[in-house]
């Protein structure tokens, strides 16, 4: 009898808790800077050592972790994308979020405003303002939350641009019952609040413009946002990678992306493009980390009207003369690293 309830057992706990995709954690993909976002936000102090998939029986669901991710390897729980999805199913108008400790009765109350992605932020402030119930922040002594919230506040300012970010995403510490009429007006608080401190998302994260690898389920925020997107048409600050003059197309970023979010793509003049799709892109920046020649030099801002493909760089590429991987341009002899081996192991042989 076991044999059968222990499947559905774990199926009942999946619904109240954070899924993690360990084969796209940043700590899976290299070894030289370990990732501690999850570890060092985890209330329950779950995560006991970077990399590690915990246990999740003292799991308080706060989604904490979600937010912080950075290569988005944690999905949510589905009955939490679900209560966060539906607002977005709600007429147009302004929206308050607020966390559990808020004495007012906002439209979404979640354990902690730092576990709401920017992504759904955007998504939900691109149908119309959303007001942040920050009057319980003065209090808290989470000061990861508080530095998870400034960060997720500066991408959105970036997403939208000083005057659009004033206009859709406004702060409230006042405390104040929500308004009836759902109106509100600009309270002038982004300085003072800066300086305080599975079954349906695999659907959802499947449906981002992108390369033909499976999609992971953390990117589902990503898939609201391009639904938004689509729904509201405008161009929108994203951050991307910026590859300089010294790539060559070695593609090691192309095979260490967790997301699958960079490709080259071979065009007719024999060079080579760089493409990213940015649906994809988190941000994580394990390409500018891992990159042998510094060919990534940090990011860069651009106005982008969706999150389609586009071209970073177009960049000349050599081959092989024995298999066809790419080299350095100028390398003498014309041979991969692993081919030079080959040739040296027998004297006198030529490849």
């Amino acid at each position: 009898m076991s044999f059968f309830l222990d499947p559905a057992a774990k199926a009942l706990l999946a619904q109240d808790h954070p899924t993690v995709d360990p084969a796209r954690c940043h700590n899976k993909r290299q070894m030289r800077s370990r990732c501690t976002a999850c570890q060092d936000i985890c209330p329950q102090a779950l995560y006991q050592k970077p990399g590690f998939v915990p246990r999740f029986n003292a799991c308080v669901n706060c989604g904490l972790c979600v937010s912080a991710c950075t290569t988005r390897c944690i999905s949510p729980a589905p009955d939490t994308l679900e209560a966060q999805a539906a607002l977005l199913k709600k007429p147009e108008g302004p929206v308050w979020l607020g966390c559990d400790a808020a004495a007012r009765q906002n439209d979404l109350s979640v354990h902690c405003l730092a576990a709401l992605p920017w992504e759904y932020l955007a998504a939900l402030s691109l149908r119309g303002p959303v007001i942040l119930d920050i009057a319980p922040c003065a209090q808290c002594e989470q000061d990861a939350a508080a530095a998870l919230l400034r960060q997720n506040l500066e991408k959105l300012l970036i997403f939208w641009g000083a005057e659009e970010f004033g206009r859709r995403i406004q702060l409230d510490d006042s405390g104040a019952p929500v308004p009836e009429h759902g109106a509100t007006t600009r309270r002038g608080l982004l300085r003072s609040a800066l300086a305080q401190g599975q079954k349906g998302l695999g659907k959802l994260a499947g449906q981002l413009p992108g390369s033909k690898q499976q999609p992971s389920e953390g990117l589902v925020y990503r898939g609201l946002l391009h639904q938004q997107m689509l729904a509201h048409p405008g161009a929108h600050g994203w951050i991307l990678p910026r590859f300089t003059e010294k790539c060559w197309g070695c593609g090691i970023c192309e095979a260490i992306c967790p997301q699958k979010a960079l490709q080259f793509t071979p065009q007719p003049d024999g060079k080579v493009a760089v493409q990213l799709f940015p649906s994809r892109c988190t941000g994580c920046e394990l390409c500018a980390q891992l990159c042998p020649d510094k060919a990534i030099s940090g990011t860069a801002i651009a106005q982008l009207p969706d999150l389609n493909t586009v071209c970073l760089a177009v960049t000349e590429q050599a081959q092989c003369r024995h298999c066809g991987h790419p080299i350095r341009p100028g390398s003498d002899p014309d041979l991969c690293p692993a081919c030079r081996k080959k040739q040296a192991r027998v004297p006198g042989r030529r490849l």
